[in-house]
């Protein structure tokens, strides 16, 4: 028995259209990390007089960057 079907769809030569929400997920992540990092070193440049001012330990620069993110 044979199965043939006219379904058949030809390329239309352009790319999927997941491809532009998938490149624009990995860009936000990199940039998103690329700040986080910026802030970390900040935060662990400043002096513990400096970080007691703003209300931060020196423990808890980590989990200040990352609330939003973890919930330790």
């Amino acid at each position: 028995m044979a199965f043939i079907t006219s379904g058949f769809r030809q390329n239309s030569g352009r790319p999927h259209p997941g491809w532009a929400v998938r490149l624009g997920t990995a860009l936000t992540s990199y940039i998103d990390r690329m700040a986080r990092t910026e802030q970390l070193q900040r935060l662990n440049a400043m002096s513990d007089a400096q970080l007691d001012d703003i209300g931060i330990a020196r423990t808890d620069i980590v989990r200040y960057v990352f609330r939003d993110r973890l919930s330790l």
